[in-house]
């Protein structure tokens, strides 16, 4: 009976020393593996174990931050050969949560952050000054986004390939305020455009300007019903006084270019 107890003891302390074997071994490789993950770099300065510390990647880009597991991990700043600059979080090596980055020629991003990609909520601002803030995917233009322009103008819409696609809002400095469709950056499709001094412009544009079926209502109240070309009227149009009277009438580009010039498109 001894005998068996006996050997039942040293059966469970060989499978206990066999267990902490298997652990000691497989942190060794764990650490081996982040090891390799900077292989042919070097730790210039302090700790790039589990610490703070200076590291140089084989590339000569340099990392200076926190460390887990000779991993980038953390609060962390990182300078690319190339110039780009970030500045913020790390998790598991990687840009990972919220930061700032600096390109050349005054473009910067400042927002959130996955697996090294612009993913999340964001401000970008390009080498003009033109700011867009939105989400951005996979290091992508998302589909909406808010842009402010260095001259004051002003856009709220969607977006497609970081151009104005879709529905949107747009503003200029001058109180001009465009609601409507957009193609590729310009006014195109059903909108309507208003002017500070009360006039306003709703129907069909094309290529930034009045092409199509449309309505101009003038700042005295008067407006024409008509078609409309190249920012013109054109063609056969009503137009409606406030008293009430109607008139139909031949539109003549020349003839009422004056009245419209200053409301055309620019």
């Amino acid at each position: 009976m001894r005998k068996k107890i006996f050997l039942l003891l040293a059966a469970t302390l060989i499978l206990i020393i066999a267990f902490c074997v298997y652990l000691i071994l497989a942190n060794e490789n764990e650490k081996l593996k982040a090891k390799q993950d900077y292989s042919n770099g070097r730790c210039i300065k302090g700790d790039c174990e589990n610490g703070y510390g200076v590291f140089v990647l084989p590339s000569g880009d340099k990392y200076l931050g926190t460390f887990r597991k000779h991993k980038f991990e953390g609060l962390g700043e990182f300078y690319h050969v190339d110039g780009r600059i970030f500045k913020g979080e790390f998790v598991d090596g990687m840009k990972n949560g919220k930061g700032l980055l600096v390109l050349q020629e005054g473009i910067s991003y400042a927002g959130e952050f996955l697996n090294d990609e612009l993913n999340g909520e964001g401000v970008y601002t390009d080498a003009d000054g033109v700011v867009y803030k939105g989400k951005f995917k996979d290091g992508q233009w998302g589909d909406h986004a808010e842009i402010t322009f260095p001259d004051g103008r002003y856009y709220i819409g969607d977006l497609k390939d970081g151009r104005r696609n879709g529905k949107g809002v747009f503003k200029w400095k001058d109180g001009r305020v465009y609601k409507g469709m957009f193609v590729d950056d310009r006014m195109e499709g059903q909108g309507i455009l208003s002017f500070p001094d009360g006039a306003q412009y709703v129907g069909s544009f094309l290529n930034d300007r009045y092409e199509g079926e449309g309505t101009f209502i003038y700042p005295d109240g008067r407006r024409h019903v008509g078609s409309f070309k190249e920012g013109y009227p054109h063609g056969k149009g009503i137009i409606s006084h406030k008293d009430g009277r109607k008139e139909e009438i031949k539109f003549d580009k020349d003839k009422f270019k004056s009245d419209f010039e200053s409301k055309r498109n620019q």
